[in-house]
Parts: C-alpha cells; sequence; structure tokens
C-alpha cells in the first residue's frame, strides 16, 4: 500500500512539474513575440519620421527655389498696381492690409505648395501653408520689406502607422524697384546662339536674370529664383531626334 501511494505522489508531483516548465515556455515564447512586435513598430516610426522629414526637406528645397516665383507671381500684380499710380514708397503700402488675405490665399492655392514622395518604399505628403502678410518699418522711397509666415506640415505614412513633422518659418520678400547689385548673375544675353547652357551642377545662390537667349540641360539649380524678360526658353530634350527645343515662361 505504501508502495502504491509512494508512486501516485510521485506521479502527481511529476505532473505539477511539466506544468510548471510548460508555462515558463509559454510565457517565454509570448515575450519574445512581444518584444519581436515593440522592434516592428519602433522600425515603422522610424521610416515614417524619415519619411516626413524628407517631406519637410522636399517642400523647404521648394520654398527656395521654384517657390520664389510663385510668391513672385502672386505679388507682382500689387507692385504693378503700385507701379502706376506713382505713390511713395517710404509712406504709401505697396500691398495694403485689405490685401493680406488674397495674398495668403493666392499662394496657398499655387499648385506647388503640395508635394508626395517617397523614401525607401514609404510615402510622405508635404503641404506649405501661408498666413498674412507682415510689413515692416523697413522702407524706402522705393522699396518695403514684407515678411510672408508659412508653415510646412509633413506625414511620412507606413501601412498603419504616420508620423507628422510641422516646421515654422518667414520668407523675407523686398518689394519695389530692383537694384541690380542683388543679382549674382546678370546678363542681357544668355549665350545660347553661341552654344552656351546651363546644365545639371550648376548652382547659383543669388537671384539670376537673363533677358534673351537662355538654354538649359539637366537641372540647374537657381536657390533664390531666376527671371527672363524672353517669352520662351530652350530646353534638351534627350529623346531622338535629340534637340532644344523653344519652352514658353
Amino acid at each position: 500500500m505504501n508502495t502504491t501511494r509512494t508512486h501516485g505522489y510521485a506521479m502527481i508531483t511529476a505532473l505539477v512539474t511539466l506544468t510548471i516548465v510548460g508555462l515558463i515556455t509559454a510565457l517565454m515564447i509570448s515575450s519574445t513575440v512581444s518584444e519581436m512586435q515593440q522592434v516592428g513598430n519602433s522600425q515603422a516610426v522610424a521610416r515614417t519620421r524619415s519619411a516626413a522629414e524628407a517631406g519637410q526637406a522636399d517642400a523647404s528645397f521648394y520654398l527656395v527655389g521654384a517657390g520664389l516665383t510663385d510668391v513672385n507671381a502672386v505679388l507682382q500684380t500689387y507692385v504693378n498696381r503700385f507701379a502706376t499710380s506713382n505713390g511713395n514708397a517710404a509712406d504709401e503700402d505697396i500691398v495694403t492690409r485689405n490685401d493680406y488675405p488674397a495674398v495668403s490665399a493666392a499662394l496657398n492655392a499655387r499648385p506647388g505648395m503640395s508635394m508626395t514622395g517617397q523614401v525607401g518604399g514609404v510615402s510622405y505628403t508635404a503641404r506649405i501653408t501661408f498666413g498674412e502678410a507682415i510689413v515692416t518699418d523697413a522702407r524706402t522711397n522705393v522699396n518695403q520689406t514684407y515678411y510672408l509666415p508659412y508653415t510646412v506640415t509633413s506625414t511620412g505614412r507606413d501601412g498603419q502607422y504616420t508620423r507628422t513633422v510641422t516646421s515654422q518659418g518667414q520668407l523675407k520678400v523686398v518689394l519695389g524697384r530692383t537694384y541690380l547689385n542683388q543679382y549674382v548673375l546678370l546678363a542681357d544675353d544668355g549665350g545660347s546662339q553661341q552654344g552656351n547652357f546651363y546644365a545639371t551642377g550648376m548652382s547659383y545662390d543669388g537671384p539670376v536674370h537673363i533677358n534673351r537667349n537662355w538654354r538649359f540641360a539637366g537641372r540647374p539649380q537657381f536657390l533664390m529664383g531666376a527671371t527672363t524678360a524672353a517669352a520662351t526658353v530652350q530646353m534638351y530634350r534627350c529623346t531622338q531626334p535629340a534637340k532644344y527645343v523653344d519652352v514658353s515662361v
């Protein structure tokens, strides 16, 4: 009898031991899966953050490049109006406070103020939004200084994960008569008739103006914008037959 009971106790003990070991194993597996999930989440968050910051950089690059052309196009109406009025910039606003809502609305309506892209397979959307202009006391009888406040909002998306970054700044704009010494490059003739052209790898960190005969190949960079008095410029077309074609500006 005693022997039988002893075997019985041994069996119960063995079952209890197996149950405890199994429970510990299950907990270890559960813990490992949870940790892997957290690592996956962290990587997704990092990817979406990187994509959002890439969109932010894309928007900032646009602001100091093609965005200046958009700003110039919007404000040109007010500059022309002031020029025909023969007003004095020392005591009359070129852009009046009543114009501020219309200026910001026109800027925000420009297609280039929204952009999309991808970084490492993760997509982003970015948006530049302008607030109302701020006029300063920095003025003379020929020009005035304004600040255009803006907000850049960029969101990265990777499946169910999203990350948004926001930055703010002000774009300084001087309106009025233009002094020629503000240009880093100013020329009457771009030299296209002599075979000259502006190509990828060329970069200008100040305003550029060429009156006529301007030819491009690739993607030269004009960090403070570029203007021309001509109705067209020439762009190199790589497809056959390769040649320069006129493009309206």
